[in-house]
């Protein structure tokens, strides 16, 4: 496997064409619309149609053959609750959905399309043959395929909620689909990828590569407490993720999350209150404001620690309720817990003189609620379905697929290797992915940038002192 395959596909696709040169959502419109003829369009929006599509941009988006009028001018239905979808075929609309308050929905041959408003779940979704090529960005979200060989051309998004039309394109979904696809052998595209991610070299980054054998290290202790105490729990999200796309860490990950119902939390926390090795913390914290955008609020954080000296070291735990159905009565109502806790606890905050990050004193709210969601949920006799608790923040324009999930999925819990260890992932891991993330076997546009520490400011000796204490 090329060490340099990640750089090759961030660069322009080798079939780079006019669409990939442009920036301009003008120039863009006007370049396709030339090539309509050959083309197959599929547009997706996200988040919000926009305020900054004037007549003009309208106009040329019917000029390719859409019915709908998307000037927010002209058509003051455009919203925040609005959704789109559009797919167009050699010049003529082959399906179209506008719809207010729901999901529209387009499907022609080997491609879905998905698009959720802001307040019906905020994702683009645009699958040809079972692959996501939405960049699923604000605004508009455009893929472009040749009519004749269904090559993808393009994949790009418009933030036209912004005025000067922000343009993302993912290069890198089309280099990666041409090179699974080139691949010269019998296997399905599916385990080509597979046998894709295994074999990505581990992180090349020494000190993320020494902050990943050190979470190796307390998960070790974890897994073991769990076992010997009867308390079950699972690797969460990107861990569990990595654990079957790479048996370890995924390459350019930096944090390790588990997953415990609530129940099994609490009585790890109570057995780790006399260790004197290990412990949990809690805080809780205000989150960025520009990273959930409308969604500012609270939340509690679960932290399994190293007590006996200082370090960056921390394993996430998120925590997991009951649910009797998958639906939008179970969703709305802990929307509603959620909207609760933030207009409390923001309130509390704006009126007292708040040390900087010093919260604690909203613990009674966090309370509160929790209480209110055992009355609500986590009933013995309702297990379909299991949901995260409701002290943990999210976005509250997620879908309600990505966050609830069918408790089969979970339980009972396998083991499986990460790295050198054999731990708990969840009993049917793909079902969980194919809900969380969609098309869970995609290179993703953050790769090289999400970073969950600061490894700038990270104390790497006691990363090093914790590593040889533990030996």
């Amino acid at each position: 496997m090329n060490e340099n395959i990640f750089t090759e596909l961030f660069k322009l696709p080798s079939n780079h064409n006019i669409f990939n040169l442009t920036d301009d959502v003008y120039k863009y419109l006007d370049l396709v619309y030339e090539e309509r003829e050959k083309l197959i369009i599929v547009i997706s929006v996200k988040d919000i149609i926009g305020y900054s599509i004037k007549d003009e941009l309208s106009f040329k988006l019917r000029k390719l053959g859409i019915s709908s009028e998307l000037s927010y001018a002209s058509n003051k239905l455009l919203t925040n609750n609005a959704s789109f979808c559009a797919i167009i075929k050699n010049g003529t609309c082959i399906s179209e959905n506008l719809v207010i308050g729901d999901t529209a929905k387009a499907v022609f041959e080997n491609i879905e399309v998905i698009s959720q408003s802001l307040l019906n779940g905020n994702v683009s979704r645009i699958i040809i043959d079972g692959t996501d090529y939405s960049a699923n960005e604000r605004g508009l979200n455009i893929v472009l395929l040749n009519s004749e060989n269904k090559n993808i051309l393009d994949c790009v998004s418009f933030d036209t909620h912004s005025k000067n039309f922000t343009c993302t394109h993912r290069f890198e979904s089309i280099n990666f689909d041409n090179f699974i696809k080139n691949l010269n052998d019998d296997k399905s595209i599916e385990n080509r990828k597979l046998d894709f991610f295994l074999n990505v070299p581990k992180a090349s980054d020494s000190n993320i590569r020494l902050l990943q054998e050190a979470l190796v290290v307390m998960l070790d202790s974890f897994h073991k407490i769990c076992s010997e105490n009867d308390i079950k729990y699972w690797l969460n999200s990107g861990s569990a993720l990595g654990a079957i796309r790479h048996k370890g860490f995924i390459p350019w990950d930096d944090d390790l999350d588990v997953g415990m119902m609530y129940g099994d939390y609490i009585k790890l926390k109570n057995l780790l209150s006399t260790s004197d090795k290990w412990e949990i913390q809690e805080w809780i914290e205000k989150t960025n404001y520009i990273k959930f955008k409308r969604d500012g609020g609270t939340q509690k954080c679960f932290k399994f620690v190293f007590k006996q000296f200082q370090t960056p070291l921390m394993i996430d735990i998120f925590t997991y309720v009951y649910v009797d159905d998958c639906c939008k009565d179970s969703w709305n109502t802990w929307k509603q817990l959620r909207e609760c806790i933030n207009r409390e606890t923001l309130f509390l905050i704006n009126e007292n003189d708040i040390v900087k990050d010093k919260y604690d004193f909203l613990e009674p709210v966090f309370h509160k609620y929790r209480i209110l969601q055992e009355k609500l949920f986590n009933k013995e006799n309702q297990k379909n379905y299991i949901m995260w608790s409701v002290e943990q923040f999210l976005s509250l324009n997620q879908q309600l697929n990505t966050r609830i999930y069918p408790s089969e999925c979970f339980f009972p819990t396998i083991t499986a290797p990460f790295e050198n260890l054999n731990v708990k992932i969840p009993h049917n891991p793909i079902p969980y992915f194919k809900l969380r993330y969609g098309d869970y076997l995609q290179i993703p546009q953050n790769m090289l940038t999400k970073k969950h520490y600061d490894l700038d400011n990270i104390k790497m000796e006691q990363i090093i002192k914790f590593l040889e204490f533990l030996k």
